[in-house]
């Protein structure tokens, strides 16, 4: 069986003619029309049940907007603390292989930390550094580095990184293997 024509269709709805509807509803493609072949009064939405149906939509925005904003601050502090524990690890196999000292610098002052000269010269922010244990340069232990060497073994210390919602890091680098590992914490100060 071919395909049916639009006018064929239409044809094959309209099953009445007009005169014998007596003003029921009948349907002709996809409105909905009265037997004198005007629109039915019950067809549509009134102003007021739009009006209704906008509210609720603008409530539930109300309502997902701020935790869907909250995920994406989570996450993209997630990504931050991935890409710099991905550069620490780059770092060691970088002086291993290179048989050469690889520093990373770290500014605590401006969220940032760099690669030495000479390396990859990519920067990222750290999101809040707190309680932090690296070679320090200067007194005030807001600018410092941890270097890798040839041998695996590395300066050593900790990097703590506070995120959204108390979400607490810490980057751990071991002295002697130079391993980094990531601990996750959900808070930094103690629950009430």
């Amino acid at each position: 069986m071919g395909r049916m024509g639009l006018q064929e269709a239409r044809a094959r709805i309209k099953t009445l003619p007009a005169e014998a509807a007596g003003g029921q509803l009948l349907f002709q493609g996809a409105m909905v029309q009265g037997a004198d072949g005007r629109r039915a009064a019950g067809a549509g939405f009134t102003l007021l049940e739009l009006l209704g149906v906008l509210t609720l939509l603008a409530l539930m925005l109300g309502l997902v907007a701020p935790n869907l904003y909250r995920s994406w601050q989570k996450e993209e502090a997630k990504e931050s603390v991935r890409r710099l524990l991905l550069d620490l690890r780059k770092a060691r196999s970088l002086a291993i292989a290179q048989n050469r000292t690889v520093k990373i610098f770290f500014d605590l002052d401006k969220n940032t930390y760099e690669w030495e000269k000479g390396g990859p010269q990519r920067c990222g922010p750290l999101i809040q550094g707190q309680d932090s244990a690296l070679v320090w340069q200067g007194n005030a232990q807001r600018q410092g580095y941890l270097a890798f060497y040839s041998d695996g073994s590395s300066t050593g210390g900790h990097l703590s990184l506070k995120g959204p919602a108390d979400s607490l890091w810490v980057l751990a680098v071991d002295k002697i293997t130079g391993q980094v590992q990531l601990h996750y914490a959900t808070s930094s100060r103690p629950r009430s």
